[in-house]
């Protein structure tokens, strides 16, 4: 019985001096400055600071280490950067304007550190946990034409909805890069994740994806577009945008199918498919507009798709 209690007795004694090296710990690295202003913001409260620029921004540039980013077009003609803070008061993004050159980068507070045994370090899983500072939103000026749009991010989803892009060039290292609803001309897009591009119009702009693959549905083709994959590319397109352009199509390592929608199963023979030959090479001489896909596997052309609302669910 001795032997236990002595035990437990050890056990507390060793638990309390870890306990109070934390709480110094804890309050030489901020950490109760940190909880208090949890405490009057909370880091679970769905709160978004906002930077708006309304000043003539020619040139654009964003770096993002720690945050996924959304691009879309503002309501009005100023640039609006919106984010989730993390639990300190400190601003988690940095810029800078120059002659006109707008830079936009992640501060160190929202880089990821070594957590350690201190309160700063809890909150800062806390506030990972609850991934309310994960996006950052970029609203680009309405009716205005930025010379140059340079964007990198380096995790998570880069998304572009409803938005205009000229002169762009986007780099991501994240799993997808997801476009919506948008009009990209003069751009170069490259991922090394998986690329949807969905009811969109692309004018002499170049998307790859490095590692994965490429699916576009309902897109618009003007001047020349390039789509480049690793893997596989899958062109929705409806029969009378395919009618309308020229289109060049090689695969690598694959074929270059028309596929029937209804009824497909990769796993099995599919009667149905027309297979074209690779590389192939359509030429209207009405039109200039020109679709180049270079695939690493297959090229799937599938029927005229549906339009129903879950449709777009190819992630």
């Amino acid at each position: 019985m001795r032997k236990w209690t002595k035990g437990f007795l050890i056990f507390g004694v060793v638990t309390s001096i870890v306990g109070f090296s934390m709480m110094i710990i804890g309050i030489q690295t901020d950490g109760v400055r940190s909880l208090l202003a949890m405490s009057q913001k909370p880091v679970f409260e769905s709160r978004m600071e906002e930077l708006v620029f309304d000043q003539d921004i020619e040139n654009l540039n964003i770096s993002l280490t720690e945050h996924s980013l959304v691009i879309t077009e503002s309501n009005d003609d100023k640039i609006h950067i919106q984010y989730h803070p993390t639990f300190s008061e400190k601003e988690n993004l940095q810029h800078s304007i120059k002659e006109k050159n707008l830079e936009i980068t992640d501060t160190k507070q929202t880089t990821r550190r070594s957590i350690g045994s201190s309160i700063e370090g809890i909150l800062f899983i806390a506030s990972e946990i609850s991934s309310r500072n994960d996006e950052v939103v970029l609203s680009l000026p309405r009716g205005k034409d930025l010379k140059n749009l340079t964007a990198q991010v380096n995790h998570g989803v880069l998304s572009i909805a409803n938005a205009k892009l000229s002169n762009a060039k986007i780099l991501s290292n994240g799993y997808l890069l997801r476009i919506t609803d948008s009009e990209i001309k003069n751009s170069q897009l490259t991922t090394t994740g998986i690329v949807n591009v969905f009811g969109t119009s692309l004018t002499d702009s170049r998307i790859q994806a490095d590692h994965a693959h490429i699916t576009a549905d309902d897109i618009q083709v003007h001047g020349r577009v390039e789509f480049e994959a690793k893997t596989t590319i899958s062109l929705e397109l409806s029969q009378k945008e395919l009618d309308r352009i020229n289109v060049e199509l090689s695969s690598d390592h694959g074929s270059i199918y028309h596929r029937s929608r209804e009824g497909y199963n990769p796993n099995e023979e599919n009667k149905e498919d027309e297979e074209f030959s690779n590389p192939y090479k359509s030429e209207k001489k009405d039109t200039q507009d020109l679709l180049v896909a270079k695939a690493g596997q297959d090229i799937n052309i599938p029927d005229e798709p549906d339009r129903s609302p879950n449709s777009r669910d190819h992630e």
